[in-house]
């Protein structure tokens, strides 16, 4: 691989990442913190859908922490949705039926949680609707805390923080999602600042009813009907506010290959739905979401595909001249191998690539602070190591995450949600 060509991606990448860095610290220093909260005294009718395909250890939980809320129940309307359950996840519903605001829709059939959410959205009384996965659990005071957020008539979403569960029983991959779920609520809290959020998550976002259904309900056939349905209210100019009050609680996954599914489905997820809106990429109509973030859901696959690949590539290139030395003697290995060494120096990187990456993790671990600042979240007391070896490893799993999205946009590999 030509070197030139190599240097010339190498300093794309760190410009771009320099250039968003600053833009989301300079956001941040500009973020106005006092969001406009109004009083109610009469609280509304919310309809709560709760979507379950084999749940049965986490369903009742969940519909416990909704029984839970400290909100009138006679102003609860709750729809659980059994999508085609195969375990005992029925069973484990029927005792909550005799709520008399409880009511079930059931599959048979696996139909897809876009089609589940929008039969609860056809049979819905509530002014709200809310979304809660039958894997997460909500904190007493988030609904409202949510609703009080609703200031103005445009506003259709209001997201919670969303922290991960059972902090003390996570294992190393479990902890890397957590540090990435808390960063992620600052980043969306930024972007909520400047009307930019791209996705309002499972987990409890509230949404207007009404602004659900005049956009199209959910697109039943989106591998991200989250995303989706975001990405075409920010096309319909409705504002999507992340909320510092409210908290869910969710799982995160235990095991690499749960890891991978769930992040590939996510990063194809951005993809299709930025192609799909494409009208809307760097276009100044749609202000701040077209020309920053509706790009960085396609920018970032790159950027991670082209370090993953350069990293590569630099750790490799040295040892290439002993394949040539092989070949000369017909690739004996026992000769190989006791004169193989290791011969890396950081140095050999270069001095611009140095400082480039100890100013990025220097901002990476800026923003991993002001989030649990933000959280409440003892991240640093917690593991300090492993903070910094979230700063160092998980890029790794998420650029060869990238890798598997692009193996298999290539083999033109369908997946469903």
């Amino acid at each position: 691989m030509n070197i030139t060509f190599i240097l010339v991606l190498q300093w794309f990448v760190y410009f771009i990442s320099a250039y968003f860095c600053m833009f989301w610290l300079l956001t941040y220093l500009d973020d106005d913190e006092s969001a406009p909260k109004k009083n109610i005294n009469n609280w509304p009718l919310v309809t709560v859908a709760v979507p379950a395909m084999n749940e049965e250890k986490t369903i009742e939980k969940t519909l416990n922490s909704i029984l839970a809320l400290n909100y009138p129940l006679d102003k609860l309307d709750i729809i659980v949705i059994n999508d085609g359950s195969k375990d005992k996840t029925i069973q484990k519903i029927k005792p909550y039926l005799k709520h008399k605001n409880i009511q079930l829709i059931e599959h048979k059939k696996n139909k897809g949680k876009g089609a589940s959410l929008n039969e609860a959205l056809r049979i819905a009384k509530g002014e709200y609707f809310v979304c809660l996965d039958a894997d997460s659990e909500v904190h007493p005071e988030t609904l409202k805390q949510l609703l009080r957020q609703f200031a103005t008539k445009n506003i259709a979403v209001v997201m919670p923080i969303m922290k991960v569960k059972n902090k003390g029983k996570l294992n190393i991959l479990q902890k890397f999602q957590w540090y990435e779920y808390i960063v992620n609520f600052l980043f969306k809290k930024l972007m909520s600042s400047i009307d930019c959020v791209h996705v309002a998550p499972g987990p409890f976002s509230v949404y207007r009813t009404q602004a659900i259904k005049d956009v199209g309900y959910f697109d039943e056939h989106n591998l991200t009907e989250d995303l989706e349905l975001t990405v075409r209210m920010q096309k319909n100019n409705y504002k999507i506010i992340q909320s510092v009050d409210g908290v869910v609680y969710t799982n995160a996954m235990p095991t690499m290959k749960r890891f991978y599914r769930q992040r590939n489905r996510w990063f194809k997820g951005g993809l299709f739905n930025a192609v799909k809106y494409r009208e809307m990429l760097f276009n100044s109509k749609w202000g701040d979401f077209g020309l920053i973030q509706l790009p960085i859901l396609i920018v970032s696959g790159i950027i991670s595909l082209i370090l993953l690949s350069t990293i590569i590539y630099e750790l490799l290139k040295r040892y290439i001249t002993y394949l040539a030395h092989m070949s000369s003697v017909s690739f004996d290995f026992s000769t190989f191998i006791k004169s193989f060494t290791v011969n890396f120096n950081i140095l050999d990187v270069g001095l611009a690539s140095v400082l480039m990456m100890v100013i990025m993790v220097a901002i990476s671990i800026l923003f991993l602070y002001l989030a649990a600042r933000y959280t409440k979240e003892k991240v640093f007391t917690y593991n300090p190591v492993l903070v910094f070896a979230f700063m160092f490893f998980y890029f790794f799993l998420l650029a060869i995450t990238w890798a598997g999205v692009s193996k298999d946009l290539v083999m033109g590999k369908v997946q469903k949600w």
